[in-house]
């Protein structure tokens, strides 16, 4: 009748297998009547039927995969961007590798759909792990994980989350993957890029990961290798690391941009030390907040209300609850973040002469120091950050051969990336900052996201994340619970606050696989070129 019903992977499991051996069951009865009747005939003719319905019945053949051929479709999943100087990319042809995986159609079964996505012949894709002489690799579950196209549909999520990653957080983003790859609700309602430097890089982490989490789909991520800045890729040492991480957030961004019918509106730019706040980051079977329908539906609307609202939430960061020691000078912690306000105000087009209303906004936002970077999760509309790049860059988008990923080549992003797309918004689009120190109490360094004051009401802004250190503080009374009507949905900074997810554990597994997979593999693969520092 057209209605649907989403339901939890695992009922939608039990609820086929109950319906189709209740089916095979009249069937064979059906049979048994028949060969009553004439024997000889009906043992000929419907050996093969018996014999297909009992081997269904035992769970070890897909009746429907057997009669209806799966089709097959691209999907951008675990593709990578050309490296710079391929001819494909140069000529304007897409420099984006897609691969084929197989739809998972959905079942409708007296009016539910559901996802037939566990028998054999309908799992998600999954990449085999290379052997290692002398760590074992996590054997697969039995029954798989939905693919994202089973999941999704013919939709594509209307979000993205472009995530930078190096060797040394390997362990974090595939425990981020894990999680996410387990929560429906998540998968259906957002999709994740995660950014490299190399294509070695990406391969390197794409193994490792079919060996610690073999059970997360090929198609629950797309990998994306950033091409090389115009003036080359910087020593990653010190504050260099934060703007290689800056410009490949920026790649990512790029990346959803140049997918055209298939680009989420908009994207979100973070690290790897994700988790998803169900079960408060702790690892296992997935509650309510996973399911389809639940909180993460919610996503898109929350996102398009905060981009609608024409603000950013910030807060004061205070002159005395933190300070820096460099040599013989101290500097508090608001010295320290106007800084970076103005170093990314700069980036935006901000010059004390400029009169605008944009710009007596973030004057306001440096006068004041309201940091407001991190505050929530970090959205761009990528239509709102075309017009910034192109502006940044002075050319028009065909200069470029149509690719947003190309013009980016020639842009130097600035650390705290996100700041500088606000005051651009701020300058451009009407956008004002909402100072809600009153809620929060004052930062004493960065957002006060990240390490809130004891008392700061956190949960009367509905934040769509909440930092490691926070929710900690929130479970042990520190701070007010959180809304339960519009709960967080991620954990960022992993790292901080109490271990989540055996947190120390798996970081010393991925430790030891990948020094495996360099040690056996690492020679034939390029990956003995990466460095081990910090692994």
């Amino acid at each position: 009748n057209g209605s649907s019903i989403h339901m939890n992977p695992l009922q939608a499991t039990s609820g086929v297998r109950a319906l189709a051996r209740s089916r095979s069951m009249d069937l064979l009865d059906g049979a048994l009547v028949g060969a009553r009747r004439r024997p000889l005939l009906a043992l000929g003719a419907s050996s093969p039927a018996i014999t297909l319905l009992m081997l269904l019945w035992v769970d070890e053949f897909n009746l429907r995969g057997a009669f209806y051929p799966r089709e097959e479709r691209v999907v951008p999943g675990s593709a990578h961007i050309v490296p710079a100087g391929d001819p494909m990319g140069v000529s304007g042809v897409s420099d984006v590798e897609q691969e084929h995986f197989p739809i998972n159609t959905a079942t409708t079964i007296a009016g539910v759909a559901v996802a037939a996505a566990t028998a054999q012949a309908t799992r998600a894709p999954r990449l085999e792990a290379l052997p290692l002489e002398d760590f074992p690799c996590k054997a697969p579950a039995r029954i798989g994980r939905p693919s994202a196209r089973s999941l999704r549909g013919d939709t594509y999520p209307k979000v993205g989350a472009s995530i930078t990653l190096h060797s040394p957080k390997y362990h974090a983003a595939g425990k981020w993957l894990d999680q996410y790859s387990s929560c429906p609700g998540a998968v259906v309602a957002m999709s994740v890029f995660v950014v490299f430097t190399s294509e070695a890089e990406m391969t390197l982490f794409k193994q490792s990961l079919a060996c610690v989490y073999p059970d997360v789909p090929e198609d629950a991520w797309t990998g994306v290798v950033a091409l090389p800045p115009n003036s080359g890729w910087k020593t990653p040492a010190g504050a260099a690391n934060q703007l290689i991480a800056a410009y490949k957030k920026w790649s990512g961004i790029a990346h959803m941009m140049d997918l055209e019918e298939q680009a989420p509106e908009y994207g979100l730019m973070v690290d790897s030390e994700l988790l998803v706040f169900d079960r408060h980051g702790e690892d296992g079977d997935r509650g309510l907040g996973c399911t389809i329908e639940g909180p993460w539906s919610r996503l898109y609307a929350r996102i398009q209300a905060f981009d609608e609202s024409k603000s950013f939430p910030a807060a004061r960061v205070s002159r005395t609850l933190t300070t820096y020691k460099f040599g013989s000078f101290t500097r508090s912690g608001a010295d320290y973040d106007r800084t970076l306000i103005i170093e990314n105000a700069r980036f935006a087009g901000y010059t004390a002469t400029c009169e605008t209303e944009g710009c007596q906004e973030v004057k306001r936002q440096i006068d004041l120091c309201l940091f407001s970077w991190w505050t929530d999760v970090p959205w761009v509309n990528l239509r709102v950050a075309g017009r910034m790049l192109i502006q940044k860059v002075g050319r028009g988008l065909e200069s470029f051969a149509g690719s947003y990923r190309r013009l980016a080549t020639g842009i130097k992003f600035t650390r705290f990336e996100h700041l500088s797309y606000q005051q651009w918004c701020a300058m451009h689009e009407g956008f004002n900052f909402r100072d809600v120190t009153d809620i929060t109490g004052e930062a004493k360094w960065g957002s006060y996201m990240e390490d809130p004051l004891p008392g700061a009401r956190l949960a009367e802004l509905k934040p769509v994340w909440i930092s490691g250190e926070a929710l900690e503080r929130v479970e042990n009374g520190q701070l007010p619970p959180m809304n339960v009507q519009e709960p967080p949905l991620l954990i960022f900074h992993a790292d901080k606050g109490r271990s989540r997810a055996n947190r120390e554990a798996n970081r010393e597994r991925w430790k030891n696989v990948l020094k495996e997979s360099v040690r056996v593999h690492g020679k034939d693969r390029g990956w003995d070129a990466i460095s081990q520092e910090d692994w």
